[in-house]
């Protein structure tokens, strides 16, 4: 019994020894560093000697030089240096085949050709500021002002636009006006304003590339040129216009346009297989146009000399129109002149007239088609 009591005693005794050990163990082990070893130094002894001794403790850092001398500067910390990680061997990225480039069959590879399409090149151009328009044919009405162009002898009638302009506003319901200006394909930034621009003349004339590259892209963008030979039928005028016209468009040609258009139609009916006589009798108007695209952008009267009926028209059958003699009318009314004479017999009233109504065609036909 007494032998089992004392191997007790040695039980709890190993047990109490044990505790304690563990106990220092762990109140090392949550211990500071810098309180740790302080500790296995000797210089604290227990626990409760840790705030007293803990000013005493600090680690010390050594600053650089710089930092010595001057105490209010930041003190830089140690650059860190960026761990290296060797990237993977980038693969070349697989070959893939191009598919190959489809060539429409009407066009040979290699060869520049311009493609005519019915829509502008660029932005249509904004012709608001000269023609403001509703409807179209018998219905067309509002505003339209019309530039002067200064190619050939433009000047040699100054009665020819203004008579055709008083007929046009007069017959329909288009107030109508003049820029008394002259005008020149030089000015970009004018004719650009205007939907439709008209020429005419009897003398040869050109253009320079400007003036053809300014024309190519007026025509492109929405404009239309209306031009009339005021010879009777061929002359410098139409020779000049031809070659000119190459200039601007060198791989179109002047088509006639077939009397089922609706330019003959759109406003007074023209039947038959020609126009009426112009100025002259048994001399009709023929009308050629260039297209770009699908869109008629140069309508062109080759014969008849319908300018010169315009230019002759007076008196109370078309009021508001004025006939001034010029040098090349001081003979008399060409629309007056006998048979065998000149250019032929003059159409006389009736010419005058035609010649009015074909004008007034053409003008309702663009400002209805205005893109």
């Amino acid at each position: 019994m007494l032998k089992e009591i004392k191997k007790s005693r040695s039980y709890v005794l190993a047990l109490c020894v044990h505790i304690v050990i563990l106990l220092i163990v762990g109140n090392i082990l949550i211990m500071k560093p810098q309180v740790r070893q302080a500790f296995f130094e000797g210089k604290i002894l227990s626990s409760k000697d840790v705030n007293f001794q803990r000013a005493k403790f600090k680690p010390e850092v050594k600053l650089p030089q710089e930092a010595a001398t001057s105490p209010t500067k930041e003190i830089t910390t140690p650059e860190q240096k960026a761990l290296s990680v060797d990237r993977p061997l980038e693969l070349p990225a697989p070959a893939i085949a191009k598919p190959p480039e489809l060539v429409p069959g009407e066009m040979k590879t290699g060869e520049r050709k311009e493609v005519m399409s019915g829509k502008p090149s660029r932005a249509t151009l904004d012709f608001t500021s000269k023609a403001r328009i509703t409807g179209s044919g018998g219905s067309i009405k509002g505003t339209v002002t019309i530039p002067i162009s200064t190619f050939s002898d433009w000047d040699n009638d100054p009665s020819t636009l203004p008579n055709l302009m008083n007929e046009f506003g007069r017959r329909t319901k288009v107030k109508v006006s003049i820029d008394q200006q002259p005008i020149n394909f030089g000015d970009k930034g004018k004719i650009f304003q205007y939907p439709l621009i008209y020429m005419n003349g009897h003398q040869s004339f050109s253009f320079t590339q400007d003036d053809a590259d300014t024309i190519r892209e007026y025509l492109k963008r929405g404009g239309f040129l209306f031009i009339v030979n005021d010879n009777a039928t061929g002359g410098a005028f139409e020779e000049s216009l031809y070659k000119e016209m190459k200039k601007i468009f060198p791989g179109s040609e002047f088509q006639k346009v077939p009397m089922s258009h609706p330019i003959y139609h759109i406003f007074y009916d023209f039947k038959g297989d020609r126009l009426p006589d112009g100025l002259y009798k048994n001399l009709p108007p023929v009308g050629y146009a260039i297209y770009y695209g699908d869109r008629m952008v140069v309508y062109y009267l080759a014969t008849g000399d319908v300018c010169d009926g315009w230019t002759e028209a007076e008196g109370p059958r078309w009021p508001g129109t004025k006939y001034i003699p010029t040098a090349s009318h001081n003979f008399g009314k060409l629309s007056n002149q006998g048979p065998g004479v000149g250019s032929g017999e003059g159409a006389g009233e009736e010419g005058i007239e035609n010649s009015f109504k074909i004008g007034v065609n053409v003008l309702v036909y663009v400002l209805s088609n205005m893109p």
